[in-house]
C-alpha cells in the first residue's frame, strides 16, 4: 500500500491526518518512495463537498506542497497546506490511481 498503511488496523501512524491552525488547515501522510512514479496522486479540497480543489502530488515540492524526504527508509512525509481564509468548514482527501485501481482516503474536521 503506497500511504504504508493497513486498511483493518483502527490506529496507524500512517494514515491521513490533518491540524487545524489560525489560517491553515495542514494535511500530513506518509508516501513509498516507489509510489512516486508509477501512481498518479493528487490532494483534493472542498468546503462543500461537491467542488474540489485538485493539488498534484508529484515528486518535488511546490506550491502548498512539501515533502520531508527521509534519507534512510524508503518513504517520506508529504505535508500539505490549505488557507482556511473565511472557510469554517474543509474536507481534504488523497487520492490515488494505479491501473484504474483508485484509492481514496477522506477526513472531515470535527466541529
Amino acid at each position: 500500500m503506497h500511504l504504508r498503511g493497513i486498511l483493518n488496523l483502527q490506529i496507524n501512524k500512517s494514515f491521513p491526518a490533518f491540524v487545524a491552525i489560525v489560517t491553515k488547515i495542514v494535511f500530513t501522510f506518509m508516501r513509498s518512495d516507489d509510489s512516486e512514479n508509477d501512481t498518479t496522486q493528487r490532494f483534493q479540497w472542498s468546503t462543500n463537498l461537491q467542488e474540489y480543489t485538485d493539488v498534484a502530488l508529484k515528486a518535488a515540492s511546490s506550491g502548498v506542497v512539501t515533502f520531508a524526504e527521509n534519507e534512510t527508509a524508503d518513504d517520506d512525509v508529504v505535508i500539505i497546506f490549505i488557507s482556511k481564509e473565511s472557510n469554517t468548514k474543509l474536507l481534504g482527501r488523497v487520492k490515488i490511481e494505479k491501473s484504474q485501481v483508485p484509492l481514496c482516503y477522506s477526513l472531515v474536521p470535527r466541529q
